[in-house]
């Protein structure tokens, strides 16, 4: 059991993780502006323009951020994406005191913002749940975790085989759920038989 907390304790307690999470919000906007800028800066180095990452000695962007800035190159590429979507592609249609938690930003980029209609969605964005906004950003029901326990061999496995099939359907913006989904369904299409039903119809049954 927790502390017992007075009204007011609660009241302060929420106060405190507003502010949490602001900062939060703050430094990871920060962390989508340096993964943005690592990604497009160049410079002249006699007569050659190469980019900084190349000038600090590293053989790709991905290994600049893993090391650089400790991020999975994924979570990464994801952070500059929201750079690109809100502070570059929208800049100036909405204000910055409407941005959200990360998560939430990062759901929005899946979005068809406008414009136009950037500062509605930040507005119901900030009112409903992650999995909420990811029903409504990809017009399906809330999403759900899964998780399963599985060995490290088991893991090092499925880790694999997400990523070569994310290459496979050509798509590198597929998230880790999307992919497993899409592997499950040709599964299922590839094992349905084919019965007689009711007055003799064929049908696929699973």
């Amino acid at each position: 059991m927790g502390d017992n907390y007075t009204k007011r304790d609660a009241e302060r307690l929420r106060t405190k993780v507003a502010g949490i999470v602001g900062k939060s919000t703050e430094l990871s906007i920060d962390l989508c502006w340096a993964c943005h800028e690592t990604y497009e800066a160049m410079v002249t180095v006699g007569k050659d323009l190469v980019y900084v990452w190349q000038l600090w000695g590293y053989d790709s962007w991905q290994e600049c951020v893993g090391v650089e800035l400790g991020l999975h190159p994924t979570t990464a590429y994801n952070y500059r994406k929201v750079w690109q979507t809100f502070y570059v592609d929208l800049a100036g249609a909405w204000d910055d005191e409407q941005k959200l938690p990360i998560t939430k930003m990062r759901i929005l980029c899946a979005a068809e913002l406008t414009r136009r209609n950037v500062r509605s969605w930040l507005r119901r964005a900030a009112k409903i749940t992650c999995a909420q906004l990811v029903g409504e950003v990809y017009d399906t029901d809330a999403m759900h975790n899964l998780s399963v326990p599985v060995t490290r061999e088991g893991l090092d496995t499925f880790n694999k085989t997400v990523e070569e099939a994310r290459k496979t359907f050509g798509n590198g913006e597929l998230s880790r759920g999307d992919v497993l989904m899409r592997i499950i369904d040709e599964w299922r299409m590839t094992n349905r038989k084919i019965e007689r039903g009711p007055k003799g119809k064929l049908q696929l049954v699973s």
